[in-house]
């Protein structure tokens, strides 16, 4: 022994078990124990510091770095207008087969989308406390029924609430995210 404090020659003088004084105990580099070795904030080595399930850094979930979440490069400043909803309704919900005004599914014309879904009321009752839904809810797409059955999360009304939507297909990333924007953004005209 040479006086060190260290009684059988691991280094470890005070014996915490850090042989080398930088606070790593096990040698795995993590000096804090939090499970980040290299400092960065990522404890998991995914490349996701923020945890939002990308590795930009931004907070969005998505990983364009613009930090608006629609999975595009730019910075979006205004959400969707329901003209811009009109279009992807034209092209995969207002057909003859599904939403026209000459024999609506469910009852339901989507020919003008504003007028025909933002804040009016379903004939769906949930099973679980009675309540009923607007088909298009400002700013809540949890408690919009349209969202629902694009998402095919419709199931939970006593009455079925039909099909998902579209029938017999699903929309793009690209057209769901005007949709969904446009609710998140209030819905508007």
């Amino acid at each position: 022994m040479d006086g060190d404090g260290d009684v059988d020659g691991d280094g470890d003088v005070d014996g915490d078990g850090d042989v080398d004084g930088d606070g790593d105990v096990d040698g795995d580099g993590d000096v804090d124990g939090d499970g980040d070795v290299d400092g960065d904030g990522d404890v998991d080595g995914d490349g996701d510091v923020d945890g939002d399930g990308d590795a930009d850094g931004d907070g969005d979930g998505d990983i364009d770095g613009d930090a608006d979440g629609d999975g595009d490069s730019d910075t979006d400043t205004t959400a969707p207008t329901s003209a811009d909803v009109q279009v992807v309704v034209d092209a995969n919900c207002a057909t003859s087969s599904c939403h026209d005004s000459s024999s609506p599914a469910g009852g339901l014309s989507l020919t003008d989308v504003y007028n025909d879904t933002v804040n009016v009321a379903t004939s769906y009752t949930a099973a679980s406390d009675g309540s009923t839904l607007d088909y298009i809810e400002p700013g809540d797409p949890n408690n919009s029924y349209l969202v629902m059955k694009i998402h095919d999360e419709h199931e939970m009304f006593s009455d079925g609430g039909g099909d998902p939507m579209p029938k017999g297909s699903t929309l793009t990333k690209e057209d769901d995210d005007v949709i969904m924007f446009w609710v998140m953004g209030g819905a508007t005209e």
